[in-house]
């Protein structure tokens, strides 16, 4: 049995932080839907807007480095999208 200990290098601790930051901003957005009073939820957006700034560090710090490619969206593919949501929104209306 080997007792070395288990050492993450920094790439692997810079991701394995954007995924649990990603699952930080899902779970304020959670209870941001779901608050009912007026204060909470003005400060639920804050601390949401602050965990968002946050991931933007993490994945600006693994694109600095490399780690992270960040391609810019097509045209194509934004006209695609807007296409898209435009008629989901349609078919709800």
């Amino acid at each position: 049995m080997d007792d070395a200990p288990f050492e993450l290098t920094d790439r692997e601790m810079l991701e394995d932080l954007a995924i649990s930051q990603n699952h930080i901003v899902s779970l304020y957005n959670g209870c941001l839907c779901e608050t009912e009073s007026v204060q909470l939820r003005e400060s639920l957006l804050k601390i949401l807007s602050d965990e968002h700034n946050n991931l933007q560090q993490i994945h600006l710090a693994l694109k600095t480095r490399g780690w992270k490619e960040i391609k810019p969206a097509s045209s194509t593919a934004i006209a695609n999208l807007k296409k898209t949501y435009i008629n989901l929104q349609n078919a709800i209306q």
